[in-house]
């Protein structure tokens, strides 16, 4: 939405700011890894340094995606993410570890997703209702069925992924997955994402510096994984933050933006 003010409004607001503009927003910045290979040599842990390096880094966002892509995940590549076999992960800031201890995933992903709702600020929103308390059953080696928390072949079909009902007519997640060709709403959407700011209710972060400062500091990743013959995985991360646009329409009268 844009406001248009009159001349003299324009001239109110320019007299009493000096005709200096500061405006707080919300930006990203995307980092990436990869994750093993296939058979004796792929790997169990991961560590790897991200490089985000901001003044309040308010939340980070784990995307998993199979590194060998066939039709379907191209077809609908926001929907071709697993879990790359992901048992337990957190972060590192300058050897800090963010959340305290250890995020697990069983089964039923319940702390990953309760972390996912905490950094969308909507745990304890009543106000907003989640689409995607289904889904996290990961399928297995491609054709072969399910396996938990590996996530090799999200082109295969998975039920009620988005909670829109089970395909077979089961509640929507009791289905296990199946054999048939995938469709935009039942492929994989695992994602994970961790909290950095200081337990702002919705809707503050973008007015307030409120997440914690990587400047000059190593930010890590650290996962584990379950499944050792799992395909290679491609790991993105999208750090949210915040940013200070500035404009001196008296100086310079050139946007600077301060991260």
């Amino acid at each position: 939405m844009m406001t248009e003010l009159s001349p003299q409004a324009q001239s109110m607001v320019d007299s009493s700011t000096g005709g200096k503009y500061n405006i707080l927003a919300n930006s990203f910045m995307n980092s990436g890894a990869t994750r093993g290979g296939t058979g004796g040599n792929a790997v169990t842990a991961l560590t790897t340094n991200l490089g985000f390096s901001v003044s309040s880094l308010e939340r980070i966002i784990a995307i998993h995606r199979p590194s060998s892509t066939v039709d379907i995940q191209a077809a609908y590549s926001l929907g071709n993410r697993g879990t790359g076999g992901l048992s337990e992960f957190q972060y590192l800031v300058n050897s800090e570890s963010y959340p305290a201890r250890p995020v697990i995933l069983d089964s039923k992903g319940a702390e990953s997703m309760a972390e996912t709702l905490i950094a969308d600020h909507a745990l304890a929103d009543f106000k907003k209702s989640a689409t995607f308390n289904n889904g996290f059953v990961a399928v297995g080696t491609l054709g072969v069925g399910t396996s938990a928390l590996t996530g090799d072949a999200p082109d295969i079909a998975k039920s009620g992924c988005f909670m829109e009902g089970a395909p077979d007519g089961l509640t929507a997640g009791a289905a296990a997955a199946a054999g048939a060709g995938a469709t935009a709403s039942d492929i994989g959407t695992f994602l994970v994402a961790t909290e950095f700011e200081s337990g702002l209710s919705d809707g503050k972060s973008s007015t307030i510096y409120s997440g914690i400062s990587t400047i000059a500091s190593v930010v890590q990743w650290v996962g584990k994984y379950a499944n050792a013959t799992a395909e290679s995985f491609t790991l993105d991360f999208y750090a949210q933050y915040t940013v200070l646009l500035s404009l001196d329409t008296r100086g310079s009268g050139v946007w600077s933006i301060s991260v």
